[in-house]
């Protein structure tokens, strides 16, 4: 869906209602369809994003951050909730990793996170004192929830609507074979900082050839238990899922604010978030060697998103 930049301009949503584009070219208004009826049980939102890491989710975040109706909090990524529950704030703090120590805003957002991984009220509080203004959403996206168990999720769904907001889910996932070798590369941009990082001496090519033999690459990238959160923990009208390489478009992020209750929002598709350096191509053998790897990622996706999408979208697919 395309909006001129120029002039107010119609549109028309689902159920065939007719909606009035703003004459900022900021905000439309979200026709009434039934999922934003019927769905929402509260009036505001609070987004609980999955992952997957290297998938789009910092695009998708300052997308949301750009939207006059949403507040952020402290970070993108809190990574507070966990497997293990809480953890005693002296422990969080011994445990900071501090060899990536990179100045005061990093000491500062690593403490927090410490703060609120002790005391999970103090997160949910966070966010609820977040939503007490005029704005309609919020969210917390960190690829680290990708593995959490549907318990978890029960749990800190249980907290925000016992506090009258909406708990949905948000799951980003990209082809594999580019995840894995995006993430080795923006992992080797990042040791060019530290010249103690041996990393950034060797080839991608090397790369991926040890975390294959190394076995380190986990064969199904969490997708697989991602996939079961968000179809048994968000009802389909509370949870937004898409491929990275169909996430770049107008009509995804109308679906998007539908999902989330917000007016609907142009987005900015030319900018890219935390993209990798391009530093070398991957060996043709290589990519096939870790294509099938990986397999059990590609599975538990087709399982979801269906064999088709795959195809249209995924070049390793059918490699």
């Amino acid at each position: 869906m395309k909006y001129s930049l120029s002039e107010a301009a119609k549109v028309t949503g689902k159920n065939n209602t007719t909606i009035q584009k703003s004459s900022n070219n900021s905000v439309i208004s979200a026709p009434e369809s039934e999922s934003q009826t019927t769905n929402k049980k509260f009036k505001k939102t609070f987004v609980f994003g999955l992952g997957a890491a290297k998938s789009g989710t910092s695009w998708l975040y300052s997308y949301l951050a750009s939207h006059p109706q949403f507040k952020s909090g402290p970070a993108k990524e809190m990574h507070v909730i966990s497997n293990h529950g809480e953890r005693p704030l002296i422990r969080n703090i011994i445990d900071l990793p501090y060899h990536r120590f990179r100045g005061i805003g990093w000491l500062n957002y690593n403490l927090q996170k410490a703060y609120y991984k002790s005391n999970w009220q103090r997160y949910y509080r966070l966010y609820e004192k977040i939503l007490e203004s005029d704005f309609q959403a919020t969210a917390d996206i960190s690829p680290s929830y990708i593995s959490l168990k549907p318990e978890k999720i029960t749990s800190v769904r249980a907290e925000f609507e016992k506090r009258e907001i909406n708990f949905v889910g948000a799951l980003i996932l990209r082809d594999p074979v580019d995840r894995v070798i995006s993430n080795l590369r923006y992992n080797k941009f990042r040791a060019s900082s530290n010249k103690f990082q041996p990393d950034i001496l060797k080839t991608v090519d090397k790369l991926v050839y040890e975390l294959i033999e190394a076995g380190s690459a986990e064969s199904d990238q969490g997708y697989g238990n991602g996939i079961n959160l968000i179809s048994e923990c968000f009802s389909e009208g509370a949870r937004f899922t898409a491929l990275y390489e169909d996430l770049f478009e107008q009509r995804q992020m109308d679906r998007l604010c539908e999902v989330c209750g917000l007016q609907y929002h142009k987005g900015e598709f030319s900018k890219r978030s935390n993209q990798s350096p391009r530093y070398d191509q991957v060996n043709i053998a290589l990519l096939i060697k870790l294509r099938r790897h990986l397999q059990p990622a590609y599975d538990a996706a087709e399982s979801y998103f269906g064999a088709e999408h795959l195809q249209r979208y995924w070049k390793n697919y059918q490699l």
